[in-house]
């Protein structure tokens, strides 16, 4: 029986914890994302759902946008690993030079153990992003 609950318990965790992003729409060079974060302050959900955005770019892509498949072409593990230095310094700080836009779309909502929750619609300029994983190694130029 504690073995069932505690089954549901985390169940429930993952679910509950697991980044929502969609497709709102899509220009030349740019796609708008909206994205959900989480954080023990509004600033900190902001930064996750951000980086919610990025993580989705890089590792699974966008179904129904021109980024269909993600942008890094090896399997997640062997990234982090292979790309280590960079990808820490990307998503300490550095993917924001990729947005152009962040617009909260809803209301802010209060969770349990004070934890903060937020919606933002995050534009981001993909040409710019392809170019610099391509200018660090991460990604090979397209037809090369």
């Amino acid at each position: 029986m504690k073995r069932m609950l505690f089954t549901t318990v985390l169940l429930c965790m993952i679910t509950c914890l697991r980044a929502q992003v969609a497709l709102v729409s899509e220009t030349k060079g740019t796609i708008t994302l909206r994205s959900s974060g989480t954080g023990k302050n509004i600033d900190e959900a902001n930064a996750n759902a951000a980086r919610n955005v990025f993580f989705v770019l890089l590792y699974r892509g966008v179904p129904e946008s021109d980024i269909n498949s993600a942008l890094i072409d090896v399997p997640e593990q062997e990234a982090q690993q292979q790309f280590k230095p960079y990808l820490e310094a990307f998503f300490d700080k550095r993917y924001e030079t990729f947005i152009t836009n962040a617009v909260q779309s809803g209301d802010v909502i209060k969770g349990k153990h004070r934890t903060r929750s937020v919606y933002l619609d995050i534009t981001v300029n993909v040409q710019a992003l392809r170019k610099d994983l391509e200018d660090n190694k991460v990604t090979r130029k397209f037809g090369f």
